[in-house]
């Protein structure tokens, strides 16, 4: 699954909707990791199959952490 798309036309699309309802509902999240990608995303100069690749994997991985870290403090709180 590509979370971030980059097309042709030079734009970029973050596909939040792929993502299952658990997360989706997340929109705090989702606002979050597109401010963390747009200022990542501000230095590249060229967007590469590398470069999206990179950002592909550092918003699933912030995805993770982040449902981990929820998941971490509900078990505690329980």
């Amino acid at each position: 699954m590509q979370l971030i798309q980059y097309f042709t036309d030079g734009t970029v699309s973050f596909n939040w909707d792929q993502l299952p309802e658990k997360i989706r509902a997340r929109t705090d999240l989702r606002d979050k990791i597109f401010r963390e990608l747009q200022e990542k995303m501000k230095l590249e100069e060229k967007m590469t199959s590398r470069a999206l690749f990179d950002l592909n994997v550092y918003a699933i991985n912030r995805i993770k952490t982040e449902t981990n870290d929820v998941n971490r403090i509900t078990e505690v709180k329980k």
